[in-house]
């Protein structure tokens, strides 16, 4: 039995107690002894989240025994002790990584190296300090290198120097958005118009080949310029976007990231989120394991505001074999998603990807995926026992060899749904919630590639699209998609979609979305990006049901 079963656990001390002697044993007599102190670090980290999880609520949430101003310093003294476990395991390890350590070798043009899809954050270009390998850029989200895509979710480039081991960079961005008509209804007016303006500033620590760290912050606000709610209060965030130390060659060919750090799949149909937690990412030449243990805003990243988190424990564990046959990408992944308070249950996914090249024009991709565990009791079927359903998503994008670089995508997407709900089995497919469908085809910005407006979670749909795009510099895109949904098996909810409505439950066809994506990367430092979509709800919708709008622009400039 895990001394982490809280159900088993006499006392929160007792919980946190045991936690950090199970990881002192694990390591008791070991090989590992010199590591062993770093581990300890982790685990006493581990411990003070058990803690928390036995107590039963949010160290400063609603609730809490804590007066008011011992809510307000928490956050810091959350930051204060992760820096903490940090010191502890740059002491531990220091010594024995600066004789070890080697400067990883230049990753060939145009691939990715484990450091560019460990931590995506954009290091400085300047000249390091003496004796320091000079430090790479990271890739900025794309998860294939570095600066041939924009990802308005990466973090500023570090390329100011301001010391001689510290660098920095910002960027301001500005972010229109307008939801209308999104219940489908006309005669009940809802038009959401927003205007939100933010400030990002990141800094780059690197002293040694051995390790670096990295921290983000983002200063915004929203605010509501129409809303027919009549609710247009919005509260100011001061949020730590990452905060991680990344150590290089802990054990031999490796790298370690403890802190809060993005964890994403190439093309976001697994997991796309900000967590905290320890990642590791061994290189073995063709193939990486990837593996990692993390929870969402497990110490609280708003420093302005109480933030209510799910307490749920994600496991990640990725095989990939980079050229596994000539152009041909193989990559299996295996997640856990452990909800504690039991609402989501104890999904898990088994999943293969397949990214290639048929040719120097001819792209493709296939995800295949299987879904099973605990249902949780938070479900469309809440007498389900179990969980068990399949969705794959498969396409290919080809590129004309022309002026403007005209290219055509096909692909579609299916999650499976349940033909008989009260077999006790749950046969829904369902993607992590972690997910953001996000990729591009062959533009210079990403979008969600099941629809913008639409934007639904793969389960118990089918999805058509078709896509058309050009290339009028190399710098500029501009893409159309089409997408066709329909239900696998006729319901009358949807898991998690962009619209407000429900289906009827008796018929399949959900609509009609047609998007209009345009993309401008590194002008002047400046990215722009403009996207609308439109909707056009089908017939599993009541009759009368009204068309939906989108529209999105956003503008960026890094400093």
């Amino acid at each position: 039995m895990s001394v982490l079963d809280h159900g088993r656990c006499p006392s929160a001390s007792n919980c946190a107690w045991g936690t950090a002697t199970a990881c002192r044993r694990l390591f008791q007599g070991k090989a590992l002894t010199r590591v062993a102190p770093f581990v300890l670090s982790v685990c006493t980290g581990l411990a003070v989240a058990s803690e928390a999880d036995v107590a039963g609520e949010p160290t400063h949430g609603a609730g809490s025994a804590q007066s008011a101003p011992s809510r307000a310093v928490t956050p810091v003294l959350g930051l204060l002790n992760a820096l903490e476990w940090a010191v502890v395991a740059g002491e531990a390890l220091l010594p024995w990584l600066v004789a070890d350590a080697e400067s990883p070798a230049e990753s060939p043009q145009g691939q990715a190296s484990s450091a560019q899809r460990v931590a995506e954050a954009n290091v400085p270009t300047a000249a390091p300090a003496a004796g320091v390998a000079p430090p790479k850029a990271h890739g900025n989200g794309n998860g294939r290198g570095n600066g041939d895509v924009y990802d308005p979710d990466a973090p500023p480039a570090t390329r100011n120097r301001i010391a001689e081991s510290w660098w920095w960079g910002g960027d301001i961005e500005v972010k229109y958005e307008v939801e209308d008509n999104f219940n489908l209804d006309d005669d009940d007016p809802d038009k959401l118009e927003t205007i939100k303006p933010e400030i990002e500033v990141a800094l780059f620590y690197k002293s040694s080949p051995a390790y670096d760290a990295f921290f983000n912050f983002g200063l915004s606000r929203q605010y509501a310029l129409t809303e027919e709610s009549g609710d247009r209060d919005r509260d100011a965030k001061l949020k730590v976007k990452r905060a991680y130390i990344r150590f290089k060659q802990a054990l031999p060919g490796t790298e370690t990231i403890i802190g809060r750090q993005r964890i994403k799949d190439q093309r976001e149909w697994y997991y796309d989120e900000v967590l905290d937690g320890v990642r590791v990412v061994a290189d073995f030449g063709r193939a990486e394991l990837d593996g990692s243990f993390s929870r969402e805003d497990l110490v609280d990243g708003d420093l302005l505001n109480d933030v209510e988190s799910d307490r749920i424990n994600n496991f990640f564990l990725t095989l990939r074999f980079s050229d596994a046959l000539p152009e041909l990408d193989l990559s299996g992944y295996f997640v856990v998603r452990d909800d504690r308070s039991e609402e989501e249950g104890t999904p898990y996914w088994l999943g293969v990807r397949a990214l290639g090249k048929a040719s120097d024009r001819l792209r493709y991709w296939g995800d295949v995926a299987y879904v099973g565990g605990d249902p949780g009791v938070d479900n469309d079927q809440p007498n389900a026992d179990d969980l068990s359903g399949y969705g794959f998503d498969v396409g290919a994008t080809y590129v004309l060899e022309q002026k403007l670089e005209p290219s055509f995508t096909v692909s579609y997407a299916f999650g499976s749904g349940d033909s008989d709900p009260d077999d006790g089995t749950d046969r829904n497919f369902r993607q992590t919630g972690l997910q953001d469908n996000n990729a591009r085809f062959n533009g210079v910005t990403r979008f969600k590639y099941y629809g913008e407006l639409f934007d639904p979670e793969l389960s118990n749909l089918k999805i058509f699209t078709a896509a058309f795009g050009v290339r009028p510099s190399a710098s500029t895109s501009v893409d159309v998609l089409y997408h066709r949904y329909s239900q696998d098996e006729a319901f009358d909810e949807l898991r998690d979609v962009g619209i407000d409505e429900d289906p009827d439950g008796d018929r399949r066809s959900l609509g009609d979305e047609l998007d209009l994506v345009f993309g401008l990367r590194g002008w002047h430092d400046i990215n722009l990006e403009f996207i609308t979509g439109y909707f056009k709800p089908g017939g599993a919708f009541e009759e009368g049901a009204d068309d939906a709008l989108f529209v999105n622009f956003e503008a960026r400039y890094r400093f």
